[in-house]
C-alpha cells in the first residue's frame, strides 16, 4: 500500500490525519504513529506496519476519549468499559485501556460506591 496523502481535516482533532492508500481507501491516523513509525507521503507501507501504526491510533484516541470522559465525574469500571465499547474500540484496546486507568486509579469502584 502506498500513501497518496495525509492530511489534517478536523481543527477540533490537530493530531488525526487522513491517509488516503492508492487504492482510495481513507484511513485516520495519529500524529504520534505517524513520527513513530516514519510514515510519511509516497512511502509503501507492509501490511504489518500498518496494522501497527493503526493499532497506535485507536489505543491513543481511546486514551483521549477515555481521559475526557473521566474528567466530568467519578465513573465505575463497568461504566467506562461500556462508554468505549460503544465508541467502537476493540475489546483488546477497551480492556488494557481500563487496567491502565485503573492502575492510574482514575477509576476505583471501591471510591465510587464510597462517594455514592
Amino acid at each position: 500500500m502506498k500513501i497518496v496523502s495525509l492530511k489534517n481535516t478536523k481543527k477540533s482533532q490537530p493530531n488525526l490525519f487522513k491517509a488516503t492508500m492508492d487504492d482510495d481507501k481513507v484511513f485516520e491516523l495519529h500524529a504520534d504513529a505517524i513520527v513513530e513509525y516514519g510514515i510519511s507521503v509516497g512511502d509503501e507501507l507492509d501490511e504489518h506496519m500498518f496494522m501497527s501504526a493503526l493499532q497506535k491510533t485507536e489505543w491513543l484516541v481511546a486514551c483521549a476519549n477515555a481521559v475526557n470522559f473521566l474528567s466530568r465525574q467519578l465513573k465505575t469500571k463497568k461504566q467506562l468499559q461500556t462508554y468505549l465499547y460503544k465508541k467502537g474500540y476493540s475489546a483488546d484496546t477497551v480492556n488494557k485501556l481500563v487496567d491502565k486507568m485503573t492502575d492510574y486509579n482514575l477509576v476505583n469502584d471501591e471510591n465510587y460506591a464510597k462517594t455514592y
